[in-house]
């Protein structure tokens, strides 16, 4: 009862304060898609609007557009919506620790997809997944181009690479510009998750140098989905979840040790109180 007394009373005072009338940027970024032998590559591009209502498109080079469709084997069109939450984690300089106390505090029943960016070198290969995977019982992996997210699973972000929540339910991998200085980029994560789980995402932002994330929290929130932000007495860095903070889009500001019953709190929840 405290814990969604909490989430109503934050979005109460932030919508009582101009909130939704600020603007966002808008930002648009590609992601390359493989083709079939004989043809043209296509891109798939996500057009983040935050203060829209419509945030994903996907385009191909000659032109088409689509959103969220496939065909029925009876051919008619209809709107794909995904199946699960999903929960985007990010992280940067002592994400290692927190990240690894979060997912520990998850079932291996976890009814939700996880994934995560966390700021890494690009030269060297990453451990990450593997040492997360020994210190939680959930399936934890390295992403991969195509994966598609299961519940209870953790997709970790390669080194040097864009990791993006596709409106079908799977994840691609990008090489595309730098954004704050780093790749994987948290904002792009949060971002692509916004657009294609919309009030079925939750952001975590956990501790970091820095200010990835600030654009994909408000994304998120814009979208009608969760923001957790890690507490300034439990963060080994605040840059991160500071800046995540000033944006206003924060419904939670938590403790290292809350985080996990907050997640499956919201997971397991029809809905949540406005």
């Amino acid at each position: 009862m405290f814990f969604w007394l909490r989430l109503g009373c934050a979005r109460f005072i932030r919508a009582h304060r101009g909130f939704w009338l600020q603007p966002i940027e808008t930002r648009v970024f590609s992601v390359p898609m493989h083709a079939k032998p004989g043809e043209q590559a296509a891109e798939k591009e996500y057009n983040v609007f935050a203060g829209s209502n419509t945030m994903t498109f996907l385009k191909t080079q000659t032109g088409k557009t689509a959103r969220m469709r496939e065909k029925r084997s009876d051919g008619v069109t209809q709107t794909v919506r995904p199946g699960l939450k999903v929960v985007a984690l990010a992280a940067s300089a002592g994400g290692l620790s927190a990240l690894s106390q979060v997912l520990s505090g998850l079932p291996a029943s976890f009814p939700a997809a996880l994934v995560v960016v966390q700021h890494l070198d690009p030269r060297h290969r990453s451990m990450m997944a593997h040492i997360l995977g020994r210190r939680t019982a959930l399936d934890v992996r390295e992403a991969a181009e195509g994966d598609r997210l299961c519940p209870g699973t953790v997709f970790v972000a390669p080194p040097d690479k864009h990791l993006l929540v596709n409106t079908d339910g799977t994840l691609s991998l990008t090489q595309s510009e730098l954004v704050h200085f780093v790749r994987p980029s948290a904002d792009l994560l949060l971002e692509s998750a916004a657009a294609s789980y919309k009030e079925d995402a939750i952001a975590v932002i956990l501790t970091g140098t820095g200010s990835d994330g600030t654009m994909g929290v408000q994304a998120i929130r814009k979208m009608g989905g969760t923001v957790i932000a890690q507490d300034e007495q439990s963060s080994e860095f605040f840059g991160m979840p500071g800046a995540a903070i000033q944006t206003g889009s924060v419904d939670l500001i938590l403790p290292l040790t809350e985080i996990p019953e907050a997640l499956m709190t919201l997971v397991t929840k029809e809905g949540i109180p406005p």
